[in-house]
């Protein structure tokens, strides 16, 4: 199954340029985008919904919040970034 996955994805999807940087391919581009998306749209959301129990121990909620926070300044910060960079 690894090998399909491998296939699918092409082995070569990450590139080394000669100035030092790292390229992807598009099509890894859109995967990690959509993981973004996952993360801010739903996983973030869910994280305050479960948090807003008032039966979890303080610092479950606590944690989830906090995880929630930090889920939508990292990746909403780098889908921000995919978007201007789409519109430039």
């Amino acid at each position: 199954m690894a090998s399909a996955l491998t296939r699918r994805f092409k082995a070569g999807a990450v590139r080394d340029l000669p100035t030092g940087e790292v390229a992807i391919s598009k099509t890894q581009r859109n995967v990690h985008v959509f993981f973004e998306g996952l993360a801010v749209f739903v996983a973030a959301p869910v994280c305050i919904a479960i948090a807003s129990n008032k039966q979890l121990p303080e610092w479950q909620r606590g944690f989830l919040y906090t995880m929630a926070g930090v889920t939508l300044i990292v990746d909403g910060g780098l889908l921000l970034s995919y978007m201007k960079q789409k519109k430039a």
